[in-house]
């Protein structure tokens, strides 16, 4: 990972580090140049710049590390597909792990698909988007790099596929039992895609010392009534694009005493993708309908929660919540379908490790027959 010289990882990331397991080893890389980089650069952008700057240090690191250590393949993030170029200097396998679902990865296959099918601004689409194996989706739902057509990021990304099929297979960070379509369709290939091998949940497993929790949000978790705490989007963009619509420039104007002290820095962002999935697909959650104007409206924020914490339909939610709580233990279990998918890449893996050493000791015999 680059050099907190460079990127400078939050406190909560250090710690997460110090509290992993003592087979995993971290490398911090030198720190790379960022000319060229502004502070308004969009930040899927200036990950992928970082990363690519750092390659050449990351090879370097990867030599020593193959010079001590068998090393069975390389797995890289979204952003770290340039990495795989490395692995190939090596006659190794990549993969490519992505922490979300299979509806964000089938809209990254999709995006060319439905680039060629409208005209429009996605958000001006008046109907719903059907992209395969998933629920149908508001243009407006879309992730980011959907909202503006005109944009180099836009362009950009109706080539990424390009890059994640260099990989061997991608992992995701979903289980059949709540993506089951969306999965099947990614592993048809229509897309030419490689397999994609869904190993979620990811959790952290085994005793945490809470060394990552330097927030404290857990902690204010674990003091509150069982069922008495609403997760809600309050970053800054959400906070200040709703309160401006408010014509209110001091929040605490209009919120309840001391309520940003105790949630000071615990906001979540806004993911409509995952809200549709969790809302159209899974039938877990709820979701205000927005006002015209895109904003969400205080009247229907109340009657949400109030319905979500306290209503019917609420309690069939906490109720269906439980069951997939139990579904998502049980996949990780020794019969699970994504503890058999991962054996399924082990057996792969081994696979692959045994011909490649069948093949060295080959090349070698040959050496020492022509000496």
């Amino acid at each position: 990972m680059p050099s907190p010289e460079t990127t400078s990882p939050i406190e909560a990331t250090k710690l997460s580090l110090k509290s992993s397991p003592s087979a995993i080893n971290t490398i911090f890389l030198p720190p790379v140049d960022l000319i060229g980089l502004s502070d308004d650069t969009e930040i899927g952008t200036r990950i992928t710049a970082i990363v690519n700057r750092s390659l050449p240090a990351f090879s370097h690191s990867f030599r020593t590390i193959t010079s001590t250590h068998t090393v069975v393949s390389l797995v890289v993030d979204l952003f770290s597909t340039g990495a795989i170029d490395i692995a190939d200097e090596f006659n190794m396998n990549a993969y490519i792990i992505i922490s979300s679902t299979a509806m964000l990865l089938s809209s990254i296959y999709h995006a060319p698909k439905l680039d060629q099918a409208y005209s429009c601004e996605y958000r001006d689409i008046p109907g719903l988007i059907q992209i395969p194996g998933c629920v149908p989706i508001r243009g407006v739902d879309l992730m980011n790099p959907f909202e503006d057509r005109k944009t180099e990021a836009y362009a950009s990304f109706l080539q990424y596929w390009k890059k994640l099929n260099l990989g061997k297979g991608i992992f995701i960070n979903s289980f059949e039992e709540i993506e089951h379509d969306a999965i099947k369709a990614l592993n048809r290939k229509q897309w030419d895609n490689p397999p994609v091998y869904a190993v979620g949940p990811l959790t952290r497993t085994g005793v945490w010392d809470g060394g990552s929790d330097d927030s404290g949000c857990l902690k204010w978790l674990d003091n509150q009534p069982p069922g008495s705490v609403l997760p809600a989007p309050s970053d800054k963009a959400a906070s200040t694009s709703y309160l401006s619509a408010q014509s209110v420039e001091d929040p605490s104007a209009v919120l309840p005493e001391g309520f940003l002290d105790r949630t000071r820095n615990s906001g979540l962002s806004n993911q409509p993708m995952n809200a549709v999935l969790l809302t159209e697909n899974m039938n877990v959650a709820l979701r205000p309908k927005p006002m015209e104007n895109g904003m969400m409206g205080r009247d229907e924020i109340c009657k949400v929660v109030k319905e979500l914490m306290e209503g019917e339909e609420g309690k069939k939610l906490k109720s269906k919540m439980g069951d997939l709580k139990c579904v998502a233990t049980s996949t990780l279990a020794e019969r699970g379908s994504s503890f058999k998918t991962f054996a399924k890449v082990a057996d792969i893996l081994e696979l692959n490790l045994y011909i490649r050493n069948e093949v060295q000791q080959a090349f070698l015999l040959q050496a020492l027959t022509i000496d």
